[in-house]
């Protein structure tokens, strides 16, 4: 059941980095066929959404190692996205997750931490509760996650900001 959860939040934030990831448009499964080809050409957008097909497994059999192939093909294409970075730093964590391996935590919080220095708030988000709950090696440390949440809260997210006051007020 857990590992069922996990799988949609991640399956989740997935949509949402292609949601916001601005210069492509949003997936579409039925143009899988064109994210082959984009990626075949060095296009950047279109390996990360044939490893976002893989991930899913709709119109692509599903298969993890395939998806953090292909994305990680577009971060080396364009290695300062963020929402390259981000969406490979969640395989990584769902990866630790389910596997508990303790190198793909650090691996997501590297990736996760690059990705919030460029912008992407959902990364500093996932940092802020990882030191706000603690998790794996990593204990519970609150001006950690302060300062996580705030970088979130200035670029503008709501979530960030709110989460900002709860672990403010838990210190």
């Amino acid at each position: 059941m857990f590992q069922n959860l996990l799988k949609l939040a991640v399956c989740t934030m997935l949509f949402i980095s292609c949601a916001v990831f601005a210069k492509a448009p949003k997936f579409d499964a039925r143009k899988v066929d064109s994210y082959q080809k984009e990626c075949t050409a060095k296009n950047a957008s279109g390996c990360f959404f044939l490893g976002v097909a893989y991930f899913l497994g709709e119109v692509m059999p599903k298969d993890d190692e395939e998806a953090l192939k292909y994305l990680q093909m577009a971060q080396e294409l364009e290695p300062k996205n963020p929402i390259f970075l981000s969406t490979i730093g969640k395989l990584h964590y769902y990866d630790y997750k389910t596997g508990n391996d303790k190198q793909n935590l650090d691996k997501a919080m590297k990736l996760f931490n690059r990705a919030c220095r460029y912008g992407e708030f959902d990364s500093c988000n996932v940092l802020g509760s990882i030191y706000e709950y603690g998790d794996g090696d990593i204990e519970i440390n609150y001006e950690m996650a302060t300062l996580y949440y705030q970088k979130s809260c200035e670029l503008k997210n709501l979530d960030g900001c709110d989460k900002l006051r709860n672990v403010k007020n838990r210190e």
